[in-house]
């Protein structure tokens, strides 16, 4: 029992100093897909491989538009 509580209190500190980390921090949360701060894309592989071709597409009319 005693070993338990050590690793609950353990577990429980650790979470504590990173929570004071981030807030101390003063840097935004990142998300690995979408959401504030994060990319714009998706996390589902399709709608992914959809925004990544867009974004390809957005990127490639832009250089010909100042091409052209």
């Amino acid at each position: 029992m005693t070993t338990m509580l050590l690793a609950l209190g353990l577990v429980a500190a650790a979470m504590t100093l990173m929570a004071a980390g981030v807030i101390f921090s003063d840097r935004k949360l990142k998300g690995s897909c979408g959401g504030e701060g994060g990319e714009d894309c998706v996390c589902e592989i399709e709608k992914r491989r959809e925004c990544h071709a867009n974004k390809q597409l957005e990127a490639l009319m832009a250089r010909k538009g100042l091409e052209g």
